[in-house]
């Protein structure tokens, strides 16, 4: 019987992490790094040159490479990742001093993410209260979803921004019992990579601590970043401060409300919230569009028809098995906290995203965690046993369908780039190029 009216185990959310459960986050690391080791190695160059920028579905690789590898290099982007350069850059510099090249070096930093993302979401899993098989078949599909595979092979800040992320949720689940200190430093995580983030941080926060504590967590974290960007602005080459309100206003340029009003496509919401809530996990068929003068390989707007069989079914499946997810946390009492805490994030970012950014899936790593992690819930439904059935669907078919989807992206990519690629951004310095040769001097 795949439906069984029997209530699930009770989920022991406070109950701790043992030894052999780190062992299993251990070994999730390592294949997570392994998949983006693989993933580099399947774009190849494609993604290496200034004349990348915008290929990669809209992503500024150049720029991102540029700014881990060069404190002199334009760093205007920190009006919105307010403390990336001041946190990464050192770390990918440091080990460019062990000999790497600097693109090594921002290559390994983005398999460190990957690692860490995928062992932490493992242990997540298990400090919600899963037991470890459906914490395993979960994992695992995080790791082989549509955008761990295509983003953990890309040196994007967006992949170390989805490890801040799984970090909440870590927090999420432990509530109280970890110490006020490591709340701050987790808030101000989300808050450091990518503005938006910090949603996730006070969410958790909000439905963990009283309102004062809150307040305090909160204030605590958003005057530590601020000091960590004031600190970068005159560190690092043309950094900005994101918490002036000039900040916010330029960023609605990149709005699709007023991308349409300059001409670009038409406002299409429920395009986004599709991308968001089904081609985070299952990847639709890639294809080129010319958008704003630049080649770009995207999926926001890939007819179902265009997509392999697959990749249907497996998209079918997950709705199902996100329906089980909330069904099973509705359903389960002790949830409740994790569960609203979940929804908010979900919530703010499916608000953000129906209006910011013209290609969705740049975004996805930011999502992935708390889709997948609000499905796990499915397993506290009655409709269990089908919903583990079904995530062991989505995870065969549907990462079948990802690699497949993710290969057709990459021989695109280097189409793109063997016919010259795009323009280099026109905010950097004229001189401002990839640097390959090793950092050491």
């Amino acid at each position: 019987m795949l439906y069984d009216p029997k209530p699930a185990p009770e989920p022991h959310c406070t109950k701790g992490l043992s030894i052999s459960d780190g062992l299993f986050g251990l070994v999730f690391a390592v294949i997570a790094m392994g998949i983006s080791v693989w993933g580099f190695r399947t774009l190849g160059p494609a993604l290496d040159s200034a004349a990348s920028f915008n290929i990669w579905f809209q992503a500024d690789t150049p720029r991102v490479i540029s700014n881990l590898t060069d404190v002199a290099s334009n760093h205007y982007r920190t009006s919105v990742h307010p403390a990336s350069s001041i946190i990464l850059t050192p770390i990918v510099l440091g080990i460019g001093e062990l000999g790497f090249t600097s693109l090594v070096a921002a290559k390994f930093l983005i398999a460190l993410a990957a690692a860490l993302s995928g062992g932490l979401f493992f242990c997540a899993l298990r400090s919600f209260g899963l037991p470890r098989v459906p914490t395993v078949v979960f994992a695992a599909l995080y790791l082989l979803s549509a955008a761990f595979i295509d983003w953990y092979a890309v040196i994007e800040l967006n992949s170390v921004a989805g490890v801040t992320i799984v970090l909440a949720l870590l927090a999420l689940a432990s509530g109280r019992t970890i110490s006020p200190l490591w709340w701050l430093l987790i808030s101000a995580g989300t808050l450091s990579i990518t503005v938006t983030n910090w949603s996730v941080g006070l969410a958790a926060t909000l439905v963990r601590w009283p309102p004062k504590r809150f307040a305090e967590i909160s204030a605590a974290a958003l005057a530590l970043i601020v000091l960590l960007s004031s600190a970068q602005y005159f560190l690092f080459s043309n950094a900005s401060l994101f918490f002036l309100p000039r900040s916010v206003v330029d960023e609605t340029q990149w709005t699709q409300i007023a991308q349409q009003r300059n001409g670009g496509d038409a406002w299409e919401p429920l395009e986004s919230l599709r991308s968001l809530l089904i081609t985070t996990v299952v990847a639709p068929t890639p294809y080129i569009e010319i958008q704003s003068g630049d080649k770009v390989v995207t999926n926001q707007q890939t007819p179902w028809s265009d997509n392999i069989w697959g990749g249907i079914a497996a998209s079918l499946a997950w709705i199902a098995l996100l329906c089980c997810g909330i069904w099973g946390a509705v359903a389960t009492p002790k949830l409740k906290p994790i569960s609203f805490g979940l929804g908010m994030m979900l919530l703010i970012q499916m608000a953000l995203h129906s209006v910011y950014g013209t290609v969705t899936f740049l975004y996805a790593p930011h999502f992935l965690p708390i889709l997948v992690a609000i499905c796990s819930f499915s397993w506290f439904s009655p409709a269990r046993r089908g919903a583990l059935a079904l995530a062991i669907f989505v995870l065969a078919v549907g990462g079948f369908n990802n690699v497949v989807q993710f290969r057709n992206g990459a021989h695109l990519a280097n189409q793109i780039l063997s016919y010259g690629g795009n323009k280099i951004d026109p905010s950097f310095p004229a001189n401002d190029v990839i640097i390959a040769a090793p950092t050491k001097r």
